[in-house]
């Protein structure tokens, strides 16, 4: 009973681990693409693709495997 208590704590904090590697990823790519003269057609996509990553990363952090 114990190995699964433990196993789960580790699992839940790999995932919260993950979702701020994700916000980081997200943030760093909307930085990038903000300051990057890129061709005005595809920066929506970089913004999309950032926001995206965010938003997993904020889910990954509230999430909780029971």
């Amino acid at each position: 009973m114990f190995g699964k208590t433990s196993s789960k704590i580790q699992i839940n904090l790999l995932i919260r681990l993950l979702g701020v590697i994700f916000i980081v990823i997200g943030v760093a790519l909307a930085y990038n693409t903000s300051t990057t003269p890129l061709v005005p057609a595809l920066v929506p996509v970089f913004y999309i693709i950032a926001s995206s990553f965010i938003f997993v990363g904020i889910l990954a952090l509230i999430s909780r495997i029971t």
